[in-house]
């Protein structure tokens, strides 16, 4: 898709409710489907992506990286939600990455926390509320060395896609530093580093869905098990990078459209305003 495409949308649906998130979403749905970037036959296909990620996995498990991760299923017994060009591959979500929780010791000991930057970095969902950025170092407070000791948060590298799993489910955004979280997140550590950008990107065009779906009274939550059997869209390496590129720039495009969008708005309201005073002095 190139700029130009998109700006026709956008004069298309400008006055529609959520006119902006609606492009961005089409922005993300374009991504994941190999509809954003042109294919290249030359480059390394996923299928061979694949066995350079089977590789890495294993020496995360040899070194402690990570825990070996459970067994969830093959990726035969996927249902593949659309269809994606020939060189891409379906896996599990846990093929390419491994599905980590959070915790949060507890709150009864003080020491258990400390004031952000002064210890080991921990996030809730509620510190990416509102957060419009792609890579996220620390939240409101940090763990303390004993905190994270006690509780069930696990340190994870640069990088890392913290995905919240509840309250509310389909925040995104990508480790700036190890980082920790607590239990509302399912996040997902690259077996490949180069691998968090796109993933990143799908697990916020897959976000929607993923809330729709999610079971619960009290709140709504995603396990462990649901996000590791994600269906995810594979594409060769080369053109992971393209569509991050892609991306970037047709989201760059939607910021300053939402603030024209923004200044029109205004401008509206303020000459109704005009109006409407004038009528009523006469």
């Amino acid at each position: 898709m190139k700029s130009n495409q998109l700006l026709l949308l956008f004069d298309m649906i400008a006055d529609a409710p959520e006119a902006i998130p609606r492009l961005r979403q089409f922005v993300l749905d374009l991504a994941v489907r190999g509809k954003l970037v042109e294919q290249n036959p030359d480059e390394e296909p996923a299928s061979t992506l694949l066995k350079r990620v089977m590789i890495e996995k294993a020496r995360f498990v040899k070194s402690g990286t990570i825990r070996k991760p459970r067994y969830f299923g093959e990726d035969e017994d996927l249902s593949q939600p659309f269809e994606i060009p020939d060189c891409w591959r379906w896996v599990r979500l846990d093929r390419v990455g491994a599905i980590i929780g959070g915790g949060t010791p507890s709150a009864s000991d003080p020491h258990n926390f400390t004031d952000s930057g002064t210890g080991v970095p921990w996030l809730t969902p509620a510190d990416l509320g509102g957060f419009l950025g792609t890579f996220i170092s620390r939240g409101a407070r940090d763990l303390s060395e004993k905190g994270l000791k006690i509780s069930s948060a696990t340190l994870m590298p640069t990088g890392t896609v913290l995905f919240t799993s509840r309250a509310p489910i389909g925040y995104v955004a990508i480790a700036a530093n190890s980082i920790s979280t607590n239990q509302g997140f399912k996040s997902i550590v690259p077996y490949i580093s180069d691998c968090s950008r796109f993933i990143a990107i799908t697990m916020k065009a897959f976000a929607p869905q993923i809330d729709a779906n999610a079971s619960g009274t009290t709140f709504k939550e995603v396990s462990g098990k649901i996000v590791a059997g994600i269906p995810f869209p594979l594409p060769p390496l080369a053109e992971q990078h393209r569509i991050v590129a892609k991306v970037d720039e047709l989201m760059a495009l939607c910021d300053r459209l939402e603030e024209c969008l923004s200044t029109v708005i205004y401008m509206r309201r303020h000459f109704l305003d005009v109006v409407l005073r004038n009528a009523l002095e006469q």
